[in-house]
Formats: structure tokens, sequence, C-alpha cells
């Protein structure tokens, strides 16, 4: 008679309770391949997991058995970016996470700090360059060059399912009149104050709709903004 070979759960399926709730407990919902490599180097005493339990075989157990997903953002231009997902995850926290320290600005700031009624399907996320020499002098001639021209826009650009994202490559201002406040499905977001969106969007408003909308944001802001913060943000 031949008798059923029983399989013994492995050292992931045994963790499988415990991973799940580090998960569930982490406020933190986007997850690179490198974070979960670290997460594995870090939990691997405490869940006794195998040393020879690699990052792909973490990563492909979590897919498997639970919330984990991969998620890709599309780009023409650019390598594609891969993103770990844990659970329900609003496009503004996976586009959040495509640059470090990065945060939302000009017409997603606008929408999220209630400035307009339409519901845009482009995400700007501003990513900060690096420390540059200041201009020791500004010439007329200057800036009627730098105005006479086409506005530069970004092609930093990504789309997942039908939202499309745009990465900007902001001004080092060392995350001046950066706030978190609660988005459209409760999550926790970085955005540009109402103050500083109100500048940004003066200086680039090709990325908050056009100057009407820049209008019609600063009108809807009339009654909420802060003339002193404004004025001290500028400087």
């Amino acid at each position: 008679m031949l008798r059923a070979v029983t399989k013994n759960p492995s050292r992931l399926d045994i963790a499988k309770r415990d991973i799940i709730r580090f998960f569930d407990a982490s406020p933190r919902r986007v997850y690179r391949r490198s974070d979960l490599a670290s997460i594995l180097t870090a939990k691997r005493p405490e869940w006794r997991l195998a040393q020879r339990t690699t990052t792909d075989a973490f990563i492909d157990f979590l897919r498997a058995k639970t919330e984990l997903r991969l998620v890709e953002l599309k780009s023409k231009r650019f390598p594609n970016i891969l993103r770990y997902t844990w659970g329900e995850v609003s496009p503004y926290e996976l586009v959040l996470s495509l640059r470090p320290g990065a945060y939302l600005s000009h017409g997603t700031a606008v929408f999220l700090h209630g400035l307009t009624h339409q519901i845009p399907r482009t995400i700007y996320v501003n990513h900060e360059q690096g420390p540059k020499p200041r201009p020791t002098s500004l010439t007329q001639e200057s800036i009627d060059r730098a105005f006479s021209g086409t506005q530069r826009r970004s092609t930093y650009i990504f789309t997942y399912d039908d939202w499309q994202c745009i990465l900007l490559s902001g001004k080092r201002t060392g995350r001046l009149e950066i706030v978190t406040i609660e988005g459209p499905a409760g999550e926790l977001l970085e955005i540009t104050s109402l103050e500083r969106t109100l500048i940004d969007i003066i200086v680039r408003p090709v990325y908050a709709g056009g100057v009407y909308q820049v209008l019609e944001a600063y009108k809807s802001a009339r009654d909420r903004v802060s003339v002193n913060t404004l004025i001290a943000t500028l400087k």
C-alpha cells in the first residue's frame, strides 16, 4: 500500500503569522526590493529563517502567500520601476516612493489642498536637486532670456493604471514648507504647504493646468492663506 508523503512546512510557513503581523503593523505600504532585503536581514533571527533563505525566495513567498503585490510604473523613455505594495495603496503613496525624500507638489498639491474641484489624473512629485552655487547677480537680460523661451517640462513621466506621474527635479530648498496631510483614502502624504504651493504654481503654471487654473487656486485660497507665511516662504 502506498502512503502519502507529508511535506514538512518550511520555516517561512512557520513564521508566516509573525511576518504578516509585522507588515500589518508597519505604517509603510510601498517597498523597494532593497527594503525587503533589509527586512529579511533584520528579522531573520527573530523569525528563525534559514541562512539559505534568499531575498528572492522571501519575496516569492510573500507574493504567493500574503498580501504583497508587485506593481510596475512604466515609462516610454526610462527603465520601468518596480515596487511592492502591501494591501490597498493609493497612487499618491506609490509615486512618493519614486525617490527618497520626495513630496507631492504643484497641481497635485492644489487638488489635495482643496483649491480646485477638478480631479486630476496626473500626479506631480518633487525630488530636490543637490546644492548648487547661487548666482552672484541677476540682470534684466538674464530675466528676459529666461521668460522668452518655452517653459521647460520634465520628461520623467511614468504611468500606473490610468494615472500619469511626472517626477520633477526641483530646486534645493531643504524641504521648505513640507507638511503631512491626510489623503483621500486616509493615507498620510508629504506635500508642499498651502503657501508654498501658491508660490510654486506661479513659477511653473504649466504644472498646475495653466494660468487660469492658477488664478482659480488663488481665489479659492484667499480666505485660508497666511500672507506672512507666503512672504516668508518666498524670501
